[in-house]
């Protein structure tokens, strides 16, 4: 298989960096903030991190890095309060930005592949 045209992996950057300010933006809309007492050095919105992997040279996968705390802030557990306790309320502020943004990267991602696969055909 030839690769006559590169896969345009800047169209799924681009989406990255939206959807990470879309859930740096949802953390500021649910009023999470850093507690003084909190055991994390850094506050949620400024301690998380993207990355990207690529192979053969198009992206397949993208990933964000978060402190453990983050994860129980989402789900809604913290000291002595589990997951369905109803003494804390979960704040979705990662899923929520993402499944807004989803059907665009699959829009992305639907329409470079169909062009990769149709460029790379080999009739025998």
């Amino acid at each position: 298989m030839a690769n006559s045209i590169p896969y345009n992996n800047d169209e799924i950057k681009a989406w990255q960096d939206k959807n990470f300010a879309d859930i740096k933006n949802e953390i500021d809309a649910l009023g999470i903030q850093h507690r003084p007492k909190s055991p994390s050095p850094k506050a949620l919105k400024n301690s998380l991190t993207k990355k990207i992997r690529s192979r053969n040279g198009m992206i397949d996968k993208i990933s964000y890095g978060m402190p453990r705390s983050g994860v129980f802030r989402h789900k809604g557990v913290g000291r002595g309060r589990g997951i369905n306790s109803g003494r804390t309320i979960a704040a979705r502020w990662y899923t929520n930005p993402t499944d807004r943004n989803f059907p665009d990267l699959q829009n992305i991602v639907a329409a470079e592949d169909a062009t990769f696969v149709v460029n790379n055909l080999t009739i025998k």
